[in-house]
């Protein structure tokens, strides 16, 4: 999708525009987009989502123990992220 790219430029425009707060919240949706589209793309693959959501569940609680380089479940955001592939999973159930 470009995420990567996005991000990047969307940090060029907060460092250059570190004064207007529309920087920093923009770079905040971006991000938060990106995590959701990430997010439905996986359960595309995995279709289970109580697991996927233990997973994330699992490498934020180990996040000092993993690579730098890992960001997949930030701390900030996983319970959120938690919140709706589990909200889908009930939604989803009562439908069947």
């Amino acid at each position: 999708n470009g995420d990567f790219y996005i991000q990047i430029l969307s940090s060029l425009n907060r460092a250059l525009f570190w004064f207007n707060p529309a920087a920093w919240w923009l770079h905040a949706k971006l991000t938060a987009l990106a995590e959701t589209i990430s997010d439905d793309a996986a359960l595309e693959e995995v279709a289970d989502r109580p697991n996927y959501a233990e997973v994330l569940l699992d490498m934020s609680s180990s996040l000092y123990k993993t690579p730098a380089g890992v960001a997949m479940a930030r701390p900030a955001t996983v319970k959120a992220r938690i919140e709706r592939i589990l909200a889908s999973t009930a939604l989803t159930s009562r439908l069947n």
